[in-house]
């Protein structure tokens, strides 16, 4: 899953979304005790937060930060801050956080940095270039945030399916099958709408025959999960492969079926492995009984013929 610099238009946010993505961004950085201070506008102190620090001599502790996100049509000038300083300097603080979706001007960047020596906290900023650096390091915010429909759908059904066991139906399938993009897809996902086609397949009766429905498959993602192998081929133990009765042969295996535990949870486990390229493409999930996906591909590459 690859985004850039160019999938990410703030001007898609109004103030309260991007508030909302300031405020997981920091869960992702791992400040904790969050509170965002929902108001009319963007104006106030949007976000309270706490963050610990290690340090080898005095042990734990942690410090208060406050962050300002500002969502604005122009860049940030000084007036726009001056009264927000004036309010952080009589309260206990030790960072003040500006993350803005513009710039700010060099007029204002001069004026921060002849007061923060007078202020008893530090003042950081995180503009919009900076900002986009920071978010793609977390695809999974840019999905959520800026991804196309398309990409938000298919998310959303993975999601739906791993809490709620619902698949998406034959219809859907079939549109994704040619809409999808692989490049804004998770490994997991893309093997999820192939065992999702897969399991349908048991399922598909004359009578969608009769709608009129055309065959078709998510082929186009095979060399996409192809490229992203997470260990060597075979990807199962010979312990796993046992306690699965799984057999690796040449050609195309679909195996798919609920794994019932002790106590009568379902947990589920898919195994695939078909030709790639004169070798063969392992593809493998299990969802254990807390919802967790373990995910595995694995890739064999056939000997080159000796002339």
């Amino acid at each position: 899953m690859r985004y850039t610099d160019e999938d990410i238009n703030f001007e898609v946010l109004d103030w309260q979304r991007f508030e909302e993505l300031c405020f997981d961004l920091l869960l992702k950085y791992q400040f904790y005790n969050l509170t965002w201070n929902r108001g009319g506008s963007d104006d106030g102190r949007d976000i309270e937060a706490r963050f610990g620090v290690a340090n080898p001599l005095t042990g734990f502790y942690e410090e208060q930060w406050y962050v300002e996100c500002k969502h604005h049509s122009r860049n940030i000038t000084k007036a726009a801050l001056s009264e927000k300083f004036a309010q952080a300097r009589v309260e206990p603080l030790d960072h003040f956080l500006i993350i803005t979706s513009k710039y700010l001007s060099k007029g204002t960047k001069k004026w921060i940095n002849e007061m923060e020596p007078k202020l008893a906290f530090r003042v950081h900023i995180l503009d919009s270039k900076n900002l986009k650096k920071k978010l793609l390091e977390f695809p999974e915010l840019v999905a959520a945030y800026f991804a196309d429909d398309t990409t938000r759908l298919v998310k959303s059904l993975y999601k739906l399916w791993l809490y709620n066991d619902a698949l998406p139906d034959i219809h859907t399938l079939l549109r994704l099958s040619t809409t999808a993009d692989p490049e804004r897809l998770t490994v997991a996902e893309m093997v999820f709408l192939i065992y999702a086609l897969g399991k349908l397949d048991y399922e598909f009766t004359e009578a969608d025959d009769d709608n009129g429905l055309p065959e078709f498959d998510f082929d186009l993602l095979v060399p996409f999960i192809a490229r992203q192998p997470t260990g060597p081929f075979p990807v199962l133990s010979p312990e796993e492969r046992e306690r699965h009765h799984v057999k690796y042969f040449l050609g195309h295996s679909f195996q798919s079926w609920p794994v019932w535990t002790g106590n009568g949870i379902n947990s589920h486990f898919y195994h695939d492995i078909r030709p790639y390229e004169g070798g063969m493409l392992e593809m493998y999930f299990e969802r254990d009984i807390h919802r967790r996906m373990d995910v595995r591909v694995g890739v064999y590459a056939a000997p080159e013929k000796q002339d």
